[in-house]
């Protein structure tokens, strides 16, 4: 009973990290007086209670982009290896496409992201699709820090 509490301490020490800067980085990065739009990316959250709204948002897009983009068509819609390693382009260009309207001189990272997001799948032997989600996550989650 006591090795399955420790199971879920990196989530909740994530978990935790997580909220200490929802609530401690918009005074730290900008003090009394934040701007209109993130200095970082014109997306990212300024307030604590739009950085929450962004925890919430990153665990819904590690969740929804890795079925969609792994777990569904490389899984779900063929039977093998080599059907998915057929269908690993199709779903690196769909993932590209989809995340385009951050604009086109970004997409030099979004591509070699849907690959490596692909491959490792494939790796897991296309399995442990919550690892992918975890991951996904958290380097959304990330952006929670920047200024």
């Amino acid at each position: 009973m006591a090795a399955a509490g420790w199971r879920h301490t990196p989530t909740l020490a994530a978990l935790a990290v997580a909220l200490v800067v929802r609530i401690g980085a918009p005074s730290y990065w900008y003090g009394g007086n934040p701007p209109a739009i993130s200095r970082t990316f014109v997306l990212l959250p300024i307030s604590s209670l739009e950085r929450l709204f962004f925890l919430l948002c990153a665990a819904s897009a590690g969740i929804c982009e890795e079925i969609c983009y792994r777990g569904l068509p490389l899984r779900g819609a063929v039977g093998s290896l080599r059907g998915a390693l057929l269908m690993l382009p199709v779903t690196v260009l769909s993932f590209v496409f989809v995340h385009g309207w951050f604009g086109w001189e970004n997409l030099e990272l979004y591509a070699p992201a849907g690959l490596v997001f692909g491959v490792a799948f494939l790796l897991l032997r296309r399995r442990r699709l919550e690892w992918l989600i975890v991951a996904h996550t958290l380097i959304d989650a990330a952006y929670v820090a920047a200024p």
